[in-house]
């Protein structure tokens, strides 16, 4: 995370951060021992601050040639000097601001997104009554110099299209990496606690390693893969190598990692943010849970508690009694199943809600919205199924897609029932951006009787204007045909609905807004 963090601050010449100051460097240390960046005042990048420790305000060629290498036996600066000391590590990191590069920055596309920005922000800053630099500059300045001085700012492109050229012909930058290709496992359905294959074609290459974790705050071990003809990787020295890993009960996380004398490579290249995935499941399974219930689903008693959903992939019924559910891996025994079973193909609910006086399942802990773990236990202490995840979205689930086998997505809530992925057609709160059209929160809301939904259209289209339940079901249909451009308002009737968290969406030429509402 380092050596990405520090590309990044170099390659956008970001010159108030740990590139170039070395106080207020910020790092903490997470649960598996690592110590993290905490990204600052990018505010800063493409030269807009270029006031260097030693050297003063650098000039527009300083800031186009600053070295990928800055600080490198600089001892004030320990994450660098120490870190890209290192052979393997300095040869991550130049990969990696290469990927930086070549996916942003040497096809351009950097130019075309800060143009969509301009666009979307121009007539907030050409109405700004204390920006400190003219409308005109605000345009120019992505590609030409603006002000003069010291406070002169260098144009974006004028930076970023010269540095480009100055760092790929670093000689470094030039090296002839490994190249991977056809990264495979197999089986293709994975059991727990079996033997899993891992394949990959690479060229050009001294060591491959397969790196792997199972679960997505934990660390990636790395093992050696092999093109000797014994690995599963078909003759020795036909360029493909291979590794076997003797898998858990839990859904594991891979990437291959490659080394020559003189460059490294990685597949995916993003790695380790980005990764393979393998989805490993038993028959008894987390399948869905909801870490922050606002006005979905209650318990018996009336309470919008937390809650987890299990499922049963077997063909025969399980009795949980003695099985252990937690969310906290380094106490994976918190709460104990009372005499309980789930039925072949079914599914069992237990609230998390810490309050072991209400009847039924209640678990001794609450989830956190913000993230953390579930885990389950057989009557054993064997580990059964675990899920890491993070901030979670308020009335929103995280759950199995396909249900019971499947990778886990955001999706709406199904609760004691299959799984969908009807969040990509319904569950998306944010705005979408130049649609043609505006859909307003509804007025009132919360509400009990009545409700008006009013939205906008910049032109003439086919519309429909649905109402749909939690779990993405359509209630009643307000609109369906086409309207000419214009304001429009729909009255919307809750009649005799319960109270609970609904939607309405708004299609319009097939572009999809949606908004959340909540009958009181």
């Amino acid at each position: 995370r380092h050596l990405w963090f520090i590309a990044l601050s170099n390659l956008l010449v970001n010159l108030d951060g740990p590139i170039n100051n070395p106080q207020n460097y910020y790092i903490y240390k997470d649960d598996a021992g690592r110590f993290n960046p905490i990204p600052w005042d990018f505010n800063e990048s493409f030269g807009g601050f270029k006031m260097h420790q030693t050297l003063g305000n650098l000039s527009t060629t300083q800031l186009q040639q600053f070295s990928p290498f800055a600080n490198l036996t600089a001892s004030a600066f320990p994450i660098i000097s120490k870190i890209l000391s290192n052979p393997t590590y300095r040869k991550m990191y130049v990969a990696h601001m290469k990927t930086i590069l070549e996916e942003n920055f040497a096809n351009g596309l950097y130019e075309t997104r800060a143009l969509e920005i301009q666009g979307i922000i121009g007539d907030d800053v050409q109405a700004d009554p204390n920006k400190f630099y003219s409308y005109n500059n605000f345009i120019t300045n992505l590609y030409a110099s603006v002000g003069g001085g010291p406070q002169a700012v260098i144009g974006i492109t004028q930076l970023m299209d010269a540095r480009v050229d100055y760092i790929q012909s670093l000689t470094e930058f030039q090296y002839a990496a490994p190249e991977i290709g056809n990264v495979a496992h197999s089986p293709a359905q994975v059991s727990p606690n079996s033997e899993v294959w891992f394949t990959a074609e690479v060229t050009n290459v001294n060591d491959v390693f397969l790196a792997y974790r199972y679960n997505t705050y934990g660390t990636f071990t790395k093992v050696a893969m092999f093109d000797d003809g014994s690995h599963e990787d078909g003759q020795a020295g036909d360029g493909v190598y291979g590794a076997s890993v003797t898998v858990g009960s839990t859904d594991m996380q891979y990437y291959i990692y490659t080394e020559n004398s003189n460059a490294v490579a990685f597949s995916p290249a993003r790695a380790e943010y980005e990764f393979y995935s393998i989805s490993i499941t038993g028959e008894l399974v987390i399948n869905e849970f909801m870490a922050d219930n606002e006005s979905t689903i209650t318990d018996q008693d009336g309470d919008y508690d937390d809650w987890i959903e299990l499922y049963n992939n077997g063909s025969e019924d399980l009795n949980l009694t003695g099985y252990y559910l937690s969310d906290d891996a380094a106490d994976p025994y918190q709460w104990i199943f009372p005499d309980t079973t789930i039925m072949a193909g079914g599914y069992l609910i237990i609230w998390a809600d810490d309050d072991g006086d209400q009847e039924g399942l209640h678990a001794n802990f609450k989830l956190s919205k913000s993230g953390e773990t579930i885990v389950l236990s057989d009557n054993n202490m064997n580990l059964l199924d675990e899920v890491s995840f993070l901030q979670q979205k308020t009335d929103t689930t995280t759950g199995r897609f396909e249900n019971g086998t499947g990778d886990f997505i955001e999706m709406l809530p199904t609760f004691g029932a299959e799984n969908t992925d009807l969040l990509t057609g319904i569950g998306d709160y944010a705005a979408i951006e130049n649609t043609g059209f505006t859909l307003e929160q509804n007025r009132p809301n919360p509400f009990s009787g009545s409700t008006n939904i009013v939205f906008q259209l910049e032109e003439g289209s086919e519309v429909v204007l649905n109402v749909h339940n939690i779990y993405g079901g359509v209630i009643q249909t307000l609109v369906s045909g086409y309207l000419p451009a214009g304001e429009y308002s729909y009255i919307f009737q809750a009649g005799n609905l319960p109270k609970s968290l609904y939607f309405y969406s708004l299609s319009v030429g097939g572009k999809v807004q949606v908004k959340k509402m909540v009958v009181q």
